[in-house]
């Protein structure tokens, strides 16, 4: 569902849950489809939940080369809002 944008209030902190037990968590087709899907969230909601975009970028931060290296783009999450 977060694939569809639908619930993400509820869902984002229920991944972040998830994705901190396993950064490749698997949802329904294939490990790291979790992430990849809360990675691509779009702008508008990470800049109204500064909050949780804080707590993903700070759970990805020590992971982005393993990040990429599945091939899960990081460029929509990370410039969803400008880090100050």
């Amino acid at each position: 569902m977060i694939g569809q944008h639908i619930g993400l209030f509820y869902l984002v902190p229920l991944a972040i849950k998830e994705l901190q037990k396993d950064i490749f968590a698997e949802g329904d087709y294939y490990p790291g489809d979790l992430l990849n899907a809360t990675l691509n969230i779009d702008a508008s909601f990470w800049q109204q939940n500064t909050a949780l975009w804080q707590e993903v970028d700070t759970l990805i931060a020590n992971k982005r080369t393993q990040i990429t290296g599945e091939k899960i783009s990081l460029i929509k999450f990370d410039t969803a809002i400008q880090k100050t």
